[in-house]
Formats: structure tokens, sequence, C-alpha cells
């Protein structure tokens, strides 16, 4: 069983009968009654655990055993990605854990899935923002998971530039930018260290 779940033991009760549990390995573990519960369990409650059944009838006593492996969660699952994006860019996704024998598995918007603990998704959208879920898994399904709120923001168009040009020497350049972005800023470059 998995790291952190519950460890429920039990075998079939008798009013006649009275029951103890112990652990070979967790000496301060003790139980009694027909069923025995660890809510949350760590890597030290694994082991063989001994149930003493005694019969009020006869005074006989009855013993079993139950060997309980526990198996280590993989490392916190630590999600990170390139961000910002901007529509046609390259996303890719990381987990920064460092556990061995796992495996990963990555899903977010328009089924987009990968198994790979690196994973790419080229010339993304506006639509490919939203969340996007690594489930970081060892055997038995013990798995950690993290998920991240990925933004793709919209890519302005291409600049479609005029000019007064040509012109002659000491005459004014006109430059215009026909179709103009709501809401973006511009930067023009030209010749001899042109700017504005």
């Amino acid at each position: 069983m998995c790291e952190g779940g519950e460890l429920i033991m039990s075998v079939p009760g008798n009013p006649d009968e009275t029951y103890s549990w112990t652990s070979l390995n967790n000496p301060g573990f003790s139980s009694t009654g027909p069923g025995a519960t660890i809510n949350i369990v760590g890597l030290n409650d694994g082991g063989r655990y001994v149930i003493t059944v005694i019969s009020g009838s006869t005074g006989c006593t009855g013993r079993d055993t139950a060997d309980v492996r526990i198996i280590p969660l993989p490392g916190v699952a630590d999600g990170v990605y390139n961000g910002p994006l901007c529509a046609g860019d390259t996303l890719a996704l990381n987990v920064n854990d460092t556990s061995t024998d796992v495996s990963y598995v990555w899903t977010g918007p328009n089924g987009f899935t990968s198994p790979y603990k690196q994973s790419f998704k080229q010339g993304v959208g506006e639509s490919d923002s939203g969340p996007y879920i690594v489930i970081v898994e060892r055997e038995n399904k013990c798995t950690r998971r993290d998920t991240l709120d990925v933004l793709v923001k919209p890519r302005p168009a291409a600049p479609d530039i005029s000019s007064n040009s040509p012109i002659t020497s000491g005459e004014t350049l006109y430059l215009e930018m026909k179709n103009p972005a709501t809401g973006a800023s511009f930067q023009w470059r030209g010749p001899n260290n042109y700017g504005s």
C-alpha cells in the first residue's frame, strides 16, 4: 500500500473471543478487537503484524500474521513551464523532481497528453491556455500531482508599414503603421541608429 494511506486489518469477529494486535517492526503499535487501523501509514509502519485470538469458552489461543509493505510516495511534484508565452511559441513543461522508478503523465487543454517528465507543445494558441496537470506515479498507483495555470497571450499581427518614400535629401520622411493593435506598444528602428 502507499505511504500516507489508511491501513485496515481485520479478522472475522466472534463475541466469545478476545483479540490482540501487535507489530514485530513497530513495538509501539497495539490494538484490540477483530480489526486494527492505522489512519496514516508511514514507511516505518511496514512489516509483520500479529493477531492473537483467545477463545473465551476453551481458553485456546490462535495466531495469524499479515505482512504489510509500504510503498514510498514520489517526491513532491513541482511543475514548471517556460512562461510567459505568446501565440506560436513552444510550451515547455517540466517537473522539479528527483524521484526514481516513477512515471509521468501530463494532461492539458485541447486533449494534450504526454508521458514524459519534460514535455513540449509547439505552436500554442490562446486556446491552449488553462490548467496543465502532471501526475507522478510509483507502483500500485502511489501518486503525487501538481497543476500549472498556463497563459498564452495573443501575438500582434505582422505590422503593415507605409512611408512617403522615395524622398530627396532634406525632405521629411513619414512612416505609418496601417494596422496598429489595440493596447500594443511600438518601437521604430532604422538606419543611422534611428529610433522612435
